[in-house]
């Protein structure tokens, strides 16, 4: 009941029952910032310059970063068991990360940025790929448990794509159709690839392969397929019907 209603998250590690789809604890806090979205819209209403959108980052950061240090648990050592509950499962913490999106797109409509561009320019991306994989390398290797990829990766990925905004970065017409595609694809993947591993094997569909490469090559198949079919055949009709009722 918990993971339909998604409530997965709700309670104490105990109650998290990872062992049917660990994943759903993260779709859970994506919910909630969705369901609270017209009040966040309401809440940056009032940043109408580049300026206070700039403050309202800085105070988020500082924010989450205090949020953080009230609700670590007692404890020796910190991972993913006894942080889960209190911090990365933590809509307070958590929804300060959906808030700077938001704020990412304010900063967007203050800035004039030409959106014709004449030819794809692949230079600020390939430089901000590499900046992003040194982060991540920096903040695995010197940063405390608790802070590591959202605390110190997330403002940096929003930096990243302001500036490529600003340098007039613009994919070509088929790497955006290409991109969309693959990002519906890999959250529907994100999703349902948890369950639909139970289900092959308690089921054993899948036929066993002397060779390990295989039989992940052969599973990673089977659910690439799977995720595009849902994705293309299920999610994409229901979204474009959305629309319409929402468009009329």
């Amino acid at each position: 009941m918990r993971h339909l209603v998604f409530a997965q998250s709700v309670g104490g590690v105990e109650t998290l029952k990872l062992v049917f789809n660990g994943p759903l604890w993260s779709i859970v806090l994506e919910v909630y910032f969705y369901l609270a979205f017209p009040l966040l819209l309401l809440l940056i209403k009032p940043l109408n310059s580049l300026g206070k959108v700039i403050a309202a980052f800085i105070v988020g950061y500082i924010l989450q970063f205090l949020l953080i240090q009230l609700y670590l648990p007692e404890a020796e050592r910190f991972d993913v068991i006894n942080l889960n509950v209190p911090v990365y499962t933590n809509p307070l913490i958590r929804g300060i990360e959906f808030l700077f999106g938001m704020l990412l797109y304010r900063a967007f409509t203050f800035t004039e940025v030409s959106r014709n561009a004449t030819k794809t320019n692949w230079i600020p991306t390939l430089v901000s790929v590499a900046l992003y994989i040194l982060v991540v390398m920096y903040v695995h290797d010197n940063i405390p448990y608790q802070y590591r990829s959202f605390f110190l990766v997330v403002p940096f990925v929003t930096l990243m794509i302001f500036t490529l905004l600003k340098l007039h970065w613009h994919p070509a017409e088929n790497i955006v159709r290409c991109c969309t595609m693959l990002g519906g694809l890999s959250y529907v993947l994100y999703s349902f690839h948890w369950p639909l591993m139970e289900i092959i094997q308690f089921y054993n569909l899948l036929p066993e392969l002397d060779s390990l490469p295989l039989q992940l090559s052969l599973l990673m198949s089977v659910l690439l397929i799977v995720s595009y079919l849902i994705y293309k055949f299920l999610e994409t009709p229901v979204r474009r019907a959305l629309y319409r009722k929402v468009d009329s």
